[in-house]
Order: C-alpha cells, then structure tokens, then sequence
C-alpha cells in the first residue's frame, strides 16, 4: 500500500509533536531549485550561460555527430540527415509539438545544416522573428514555427573569485601511489 505526504506528517507528529508538514515542505520544495546550482557555488563556481559553445560542448557534439541547441531551443538534431535526437519536455522545441522520429528539411528556408540552426537562433534574436523549421515525418512534410528570441545558450562554469576551489580539487587527476 502506498502513503501520502499527509500520512508521513501525520505519522511524525504522533511521535513528536511539531509543525512536520511546514518542516518537510520547507526541505522538499524550497531546495529543489537551487540545490544543484547550490552544491556548485559552495564548490566556488557558478553556471552561466554564453552564446557559445564551450571546449566540452563542442567535442560532445563532435562525438554524437549532433547539433545541439539542448539550452535554448531543447533540441538536438544528427547532422547528417537532419534527424531528431533529442526534445526536452517542456522546451520551446518541445511546445512547437517537434518529436524523435522526424527530420529536419529545412531552417529559415534553407536546406539543413547545423551551422543554418545557429544562425536562426542568432538570426531570431537579432531581427526579433520565429525561427522556421520544414519539417518530415515519414512522407509528410510540415512548418514549424518556434517563437524564441533569446538566441544560443550554451552552460559553462565559471569561478567564483575569492571562494576555495573545492571542484577543481575533486576533479584533480590522482597521483601514483609510489
């Protein structure tokens, strides 16, 4: 049998009288946002977002063979073929109904590559327009247009000065014991 939220509460407060719900609710739903950004700054680093790509960004597309425009659009695509790789749910990608299994033809009205879905999204952020995306499904053909202007959005980490590095501590490679 399964339980509720209310049941833990409840089960809590008959062994400990205190205010459970507002305790559990204060560490389940205040922290879900920020604790994985939270571990990074007490780490002494913070994501940003730049409109280009970083080091790692780059070599991850170049080994999937991928154009990824995951952090803006939510969308990644193959680049031989067009083929979509990726949606992430809830994504303007994801909203404009696009969905594994279809191909893009075509961006802004030109043939597809990924450099074309680059520049659409610089494109869409400069001149302010939807990019437009043809669209195929097995043999049906559609227009998509994704109304996003925010242009690319690629994470890095960045320091945070005058904070202990405690990642790069981690991530330092070992020595051979000797």
């Amino acid at each position: 049998l399964t339980y509720t939220f209310e049941d833990v509460a409840g089960a809590l407060g008959a062994i400990a009288p205190h205010d459970w719900r507002g305790f559990l609710r204060e560490r389940v739903d205040g922290h879900a946002a920020r604790a994985p950004l939270d571990g990074f700054a007490r780490a002494g680093w913070r994501l940003v977002f730049r409109d280009t790509p970083s080091a790692y960004s780059r070599s991850l597309d170049a080994a999937g063979k991928r154009t990824s425009a995951t952090f803006s659009l939510g969308l990644s695509v193959a680049r031989e073929g067009g083929r979509v790789i990726e949606v992430v749910w809830g994504s303007p990608a994801y909203q404009a109904g696009l969905a594994l299994g279809s191909s893009v033809v075509a961006v802004n009205g030109r043939a597809w590559r990924g450099e074309e879905l680059a520049e659409a999204l610089r494109d869409a952020k400069r001149e302010g327009r939807p990019i437009e995306l043809l669209m195929r499904r097995d043999d049906r053909y559609s227009t998509v247009r994704i109304d996003y202007r925010e242009g690319p959005r690629f994470p890095h980490l960045e320091r945070i000065d005058g904070t202990r590095d405690r990642l790069g501590a981690l991530l330092k490679p070992r020595e051979a014991p000797r």
